[in-house]
């Protein structure tokens, strides 16, 4: 009996340190990423932001809570769009990085736009390239540094919102939506991006190199699938000979 009681007491402890125990919190998928980050920067910190991409090309300064544009207060709309865009590099992180064989194929070299951050520590640039074969991610690299990233397009997103904003502001047109390239893949990240970026700029900027990935990628699937079905070939027991 005193056993049965000291068991149901240890049982009734252990349930009740469940109960006070909270979950881990989930995290988000951003907070799982820990990929490089391509600015080393805190939002509070950038001091002047410049974007380009072809022919499209905003500068702001930073004038105490709001931003200057050619020595002209930013529209509210721009204002948040530039706050959005810094706050999103200051946070950022690649979804993958890689040593390149050739920039020339994933449109860096020349690349299509930069991204460039002046604090007080410095400026630093982030040359932007081409889509991958997706559309999910497009290819960037740090000024200085060997390696290639793969960043989110929703990068561009803000980039876009920036752009449009800025030729509200100076009374232009919207630009027309344009499909990226012309093969499948292509058309699918054209699709994807249409509403994000000015499509015929980044195109023609990178020379068709979203439609050279997508080659590469063919050619070493293709490869690879070869390959494994002469290995199959390879140890497969051939057939015994008659006598």
């Amino acid at each position: 009996m005193r056993r049965t009681v000291s068991l149901a007491a240890f049982a009734a402890f252990g349930l009740a340190l469940v109960m006070m125990t909270e979950p881990p919190p989930r995290r988000t998928e951003r907070e799982l990423l820990r990929g490089p980050r391509p600015f080393r920067i805190s939002a509070s910190t950038v001091r002047r932001i410049e974007v380009a991409v072809a022919t499209r090309r905003v500068g702001a300064d930073r004038a105490g809570d709001g931003w200057r544009t050619d020595a002209v207060p930013a529209s509210p709309a721009l204002r948040d769009a530039l706050d959005a865009l810094v706050d999103e590099l200051a946070r950022l992180r690649a979804v993958d990085a890689f040593r390149p064989s050739s920039l020339s194929e994933i449109g860096l070299d020349p690349p299509t736009g930069a991204i460039v951050i002046t604090t007080p520590r410095g400026v630093q640039r982030l040359e932007l390239g081409a889509l991958n074969t997706g559309g999910s991610t497009f290819y960037a690299r740090r000024d200085g540094h060997g390696r290639v990233l793969q960043l989110g397009v929703y990068l561009l997103e803000l980039v876009r919102r920036v752009f449009d904003a800025r030729e509200a502001d100076a009374g232009h047109a919207r630009r027309p939506e344009i499909h990226f390239g012309s093969g499948p893949s292509a058309q699918r990240a054209g699709r994807q991006l249409s509403n994000r970026i000015d499509m015929r700029a980044w195109n023609g900027a990178n020379g068709g190199a979203g439609a050279r990935a997508s080659r590469i990628s063919s050619r070493k699937q293709r490869a690879t699938r070869v390959g494994g079905e002469a290995a199959t070939s390879a140890s497969a027991p051939s057939a015994p000979t008659s006598t």
